[in-house]
């Protein structure tokens, strides 16, 4: 057993004791009735050493309480938009290019297969407000494969925003309902690059070619290998755009009327203070779910009704009845009206990494 598979072993633990969602009693984890309930195997802090080629997983900084279950149940509401009915023919797709109706058909019951066997590492790691999460592919001969292909990195801060809304949401259940989503769709894009590998393997019986994306020039870089985007196709395929989270801005009670001029009648002290006023909290979640659309892009405000059913849909086992893509207000947003946090999408980023353990970083 390699070291990776042993540190692997070692996170595995029975499922924990965690909180009910519906009253905060002690309930046993339990994953949807055909799925594993390992499927989250262990939530970390963390980071990727580029040293050791493996994930850092910190021993200091316990998790709160309760994070395991809300990231497990965002990271089951992933596997749940991967296999929905109209998105796994959009992830089938992306896997392999053969159009043949067969070739398609087990490349989706091969999807189903590789998520209902998964057992994923969550590494919560500080990352930039628009970065959303990575994935680190290495290669097959690394010393800790195992577990570096079983693991998601998460913006940590995106994960304490999942928290924050779940421990209030009996205050505000949508904002709960809309962090839950946003989260789910990040580990999305990452469950389509986790499941390529795994996917080959599966296929390679059937000589089913599983598209692997190189960088854009078709090179190979000496130390990375560079991979086209196919989390963020598949967002927006699915969203027929891109989706982002967003804040209202929050006019203070002496903004009324015409600002024009204001900055010559008041104070340097004065003008600091409004800024700190009007200044959004990026350490809230989100007052919305925005999908941006079109060319030039306009933004539209996903309908909360959509949001609140997908939760209800999913808790009660019936995710396959919503309908995507979401549904939209049809008149698109004013941006000067929210502060938008758009996620890094150039397809053309290193957000997957190929490195070879004979290299020197």
């Amino acid at each position: 057993m390699d070291s990776g598979a042993k540190v692997l072993q070692e996170l595995k633990k029975p499922p924990d004791t965690l909180l009910a969602e519906d009253n905060g009693s002690p309930v046993e984890c339990s994953a949807s009735p055909n799925h594993q309930p390992n499927f989250l195997a262990a939530v970390h802090y963390g980071k990727f050493d580029l040293k050791r080629r493996r994930p850092a997983l910190f021993s200091d900084g316990p998790l709160q309480a309760g994070f395991k279950y809300v990231l497990n149940q965002a990271l089951e509401l992933a596997r749940s938009v991967v296999t929905h009915p109209a998105c796994l023919p959009i992830a089938s797709t992306i896997m392999s290019s053969d159009a043949n109706a067969e070739t398609q058909s087990q490349v989706a019951k091969g999807i189903i297969e590789v998520l209902a066997n998964a057992e994923i590492v969550l590494v919560l790691e500080e990352m930039a407000p628009n970065e959303a999460g990575k994935y680190i592919r290495v290669s097959e001969s690394s010393r800790d494969f195992d577990l570096n292909s079983s693991t998601i990195y998460l913006n940590e801060l995106l994960s304490d925003l999942l928290l924050q809304s779940y421990n209030d949401r009996t205050n505000s259940p949508k904002r709960y309902d809309r962090m839950l989503f946003h989260v789910a769709m990040v580990l999305s894009y990452e469950l389509i690059h986790y499941m390529r590998r795994p996917l080959i393997q599966q296929l390679a019986p059937s000589a089913i070619t599983i598209n692997d994306y190189l960088s854009p020039t078709g090179e190979s870089p000496t130390q990375t290998q560079c991979e086209h985007e196919a989390g963020w196709q598949f967002e927006s395929d699915i969203m027929l755009g891109t989706l982002d989270g967003a804040w209202s801005y929050e006019e203070p009670e002496d903004s009324s009327g015409d600002e024009s001029g204001c900055s010559e009648t008041l104070s340097l002290e004065e003008q600091i203070r409004r800024s700190i006023v009007n200044a959004s909290d990026r350490r809230k979640p989100y007052d919305m779910l925005c999908i941006s659309r079109g060319s030039p892009p306009k933004i539209y405000k996903v309908h909360e009704s959509w949001l609140s059913g997908c939760h209800r849909a999913f808790r009660d086992g019936k995710f396959h009845t919503i309908t995507f893509p979401p549904t939209v207000n049809p008149e698109p947003l004013n941006t000067s009206d929210i502060d938008i946090v758009r996620i890094k999408r150039d397809r053309h980023r290193a957000d997957l990494i190929k490195l070879k353990d004979d290299e020197e970083i």
